[in-house]
C-alpha cells in the first residue's frame, strides 16, 4: 500500500466510488477488505475501528492509502483527524486542555502552540488547523 499526499487525497477521492478499509491488529496480521462506498462511509469507518483495532487503513481501487487511524487517533489525512478531534472534544464536559492536547499529539499534529484554557480557545485553534490543512486541497481545487 502507499500513501496519496493530502494533496492527492482530493482530487483521487472525488470520483472515487469504492474505498476498502482494513482493519490490523498488533502482530500486523489484517482481515480482508471492507467495501465503503462514499467519505461520510469511510470516515465513519474508521472511527469506528480505530476503537478496536491499533492501526486502519482505508484504500481506494489503486490500493493507495487514503486514511489511516493509529493507537486509537485518525493521523491521515490531517484534516479529518481534526475533525474528529473537533467531534470527540465536543462530547467532554467540562472542557479538559490536557485530554484536548492528548488528541492532537496522537494524530501526530507536531504544534508548538499555547496549550487552549477553554473550549472557545480550542475551537479557534481547531478552526486553524483544519483551514491550514485544507488549504493545499482547495488551492489545488481538490475538494474531497
Amino acid at each position: 500500500m502507499s500513501v496519496l499526499s493530502s494533496e492527492q487525497i482530493g482530487y483521487r477521492g472525488v470520483d472515487m466510488e469504492n474505498y476498502k478499509g482494513y482493519r490490523f491488529e498488533a502482530d500486523g496480521r489484517y482481515y480482508p477488505g471492507d467495501l465503503l462506498q462514499t467519505n461520510d462511509d469511510m470516515f465513519q469507518y474508521v472511527k469506528d475501528q480505530m476503537k478496536t483495532y491499533p492501526l486502519v487503513r482505508v484504500v481506494d481501487d489503486e490500493d493507495l492509502i487514503i486514511a489511516e487511524a493509529k493507537e486509537g487517533h485518525i493521523v491521515f489525512p490531517k484534516y479529518l483527524a481534526v475533525l474528529n478531534i473537533r467531534e470527540e472534544s465536543r462530547k467532554i464536559d467540562p472542557f479538559n486542555p490536557v485530554d484536548f492536547m492528548e488528541r492532537l499529539r496522537g494524530s501526530e499534529m507536531d504544534l508548538s502552540v499555547q496549550v487552549p484554557n477553554n473550549r472557545e480557545q480550542a475551537e479557534e485553534l481547531l478552526n486553524r488547523l483544519y483551514t491550514h490543512y485544507t488549504a493545499a486541497l482547495k488551492s489545488n481545487n481538490n475538494l474531497f
